[in-house]
């Protein structure tokens, strides 16, 4: 079978099997024939059977309790087939394996025509180096995946991370500790789409909440050589949680409740006056940074820094409306849907601790209460929010 797909038809004689061991079929005069099968064809047959299943019975006999680096006794499978092979992180929970060791290389690179980006996945069976872009669905990969530009491509300028929450840590850390800080990196702006090669240290520590296959990833950086850097060691921790497309939200349900989240002036000044795009209608609040304020970019909240002029302002985009009290998610849907449809701007003085807003997603039949609970007026100005975010219930 080898070099043959797995769904190309086996062509040959018609065969089939009688009650008795034995195989009967036709010879090329089509004439009626039976013969015994000795030892040895059960085997071939057997072993036959094992290729046609693509090696299933392998892997799901493989030991896993061996922690360790163990990549000489993995067969070499492409990543898009080992992502389907690969038994659901779902059914795990907790440490997949820890400190697995693995190199970006740029000889590694050279020897392979110096492809422009070299991809660095993580699957939960450990990392491993690919010339090749993994498959997206959706613009998210099967497992997470850093992609690097080696020295020989004259590109080396950053390491890209997945578009979802990484964080820069210190300190030991857990699982729980570890997917705090991907997600509060999100409620806080500090989220990292990316790292400087030549800003890379040793000891520099990255923390990937991975929710498409509920993994939560820790990416140790344990050495590097060259200026800029033709080889990076990477020391890759791997817990194993709940994936997201599991945690599903009915209609009226909350999908996050309370989560907090903070924009100000800091921020802002220190990334060249940017302003703050906040997304509420996700897992959890997302801020992010982003200097100018550009044609077409919208957010669900944004604030204008007071280095742009004036006071500093927080747009709620439509549709949104002020409410009091404690407010329910029918109660929340009911005013922000009869609101006129405006975005709604406020100056940072004219906002109080205990403000409260409402707004619906039309595009995601959501809601959410805003609540504003704490802020500074003075400069360097800032905000801190609450958010309980509401899949909108059933039409009545």
């Amino acid at each position: 079978m080898a070099g043959r797909d797995i769904k190309d038809p086996v062509t040959g004689p018609s065969i089939g099997r009688d009650n008795f061991g034995t195989v009967a079929g036709r010879d090329i005069n089509n004439n009626h024939r039976t013969a015994k099968i000795g030892p040895g064809w059960w085997i071939a047959i057997i072993a036959l059977l094992l290729a046609a299943t693509g090696g299933s019975v392998y892997w799901a006999a493989e030991d896993n309790s061996d922690q360790g680096d163990n990549s000489s006794q993995t067969p070499s499978v492409p990543a898009s087939r080992e992502a389907v092979r690969s038994p659901s992180t779902a059914s795990a929970s907790g440490l997949l394996y820890a400190d697995k060791s693995v190199t970006l290389s740029n000889a590694w690179a050279v020897k392979r025509d110096c492809p422009i980006d070299v991809y660095l996945e993580i699957t939960d069976r450990g990392p491993q180096i690919s010339e090749w872009e993994p498959a997206r669905d959706g613009g998210v990969a099967a497992w997470p995946v850093l992609e690097w530009t080696p020295p020989c491509s004259r590109m080396n300028h950053q390491i890209n991370f997945d578009n979802v929450p990484v964080a820069k840590v210190s300190g030991p850390q857990t699982q729980s500790s570890c997917q705090a800080s991907a997600q509060n990196s999100l409620s806080n702006g500090t989220a990292l789409d990316g790292y400087g090669v030549r800003a890379l240290a040793i000891g520099d520590q990255f923390c990937e909440d991975f929710g498409p296959r509920g993994l939560v990833i820790l990416m140790r950086v344990v050495g590097l050589t060259g200026s800029p850097a033709t080889e990076i060691d990477w020391s890759v921790t791997a817990w194993a949680g709940t994936p997201a497309a599991e945690r599903n939200t009915p209609p009226g349900g909350v999908v996050y409740a309370g989560k907090a989240f903070a924009v100000g002036d800091e921020i802002a000044d220190a990334n060249d006056c940017a302003v703050a795009y906040v997304s509420i209608f996700g897992d959890t609040p997302s801020v992010k940074y982003d200097r100018g304020v550009g044609f077409g970019k919208s957010a669900d909240i944004t604030y204008f820094p007071t280095c742009l002029g004036g006071n500093g302002k927080v747009r709620l985009r439509q549709y949104v409306a002020p409410v009091n009290g404690n407010v329910g998610v029918s109660a929340c849907e009911d005013a922000a849907v009869r609101a006129d449809g405006s975005s709604l701007d406020v100056e940072v003085t004219e906002l109080r601790a205990g403000m409260q807003y409402c707004q619906y997603s039309s595009d995601l039949d959501s809601v959410a209460l805003v609540k504003v609970t704490a802020l500074t007026t003075s400069s360097p100005a800032s905000i801190e929010f609450s958010v309980t975010h509401w899949k909108a219930p059933d039409a009545q």
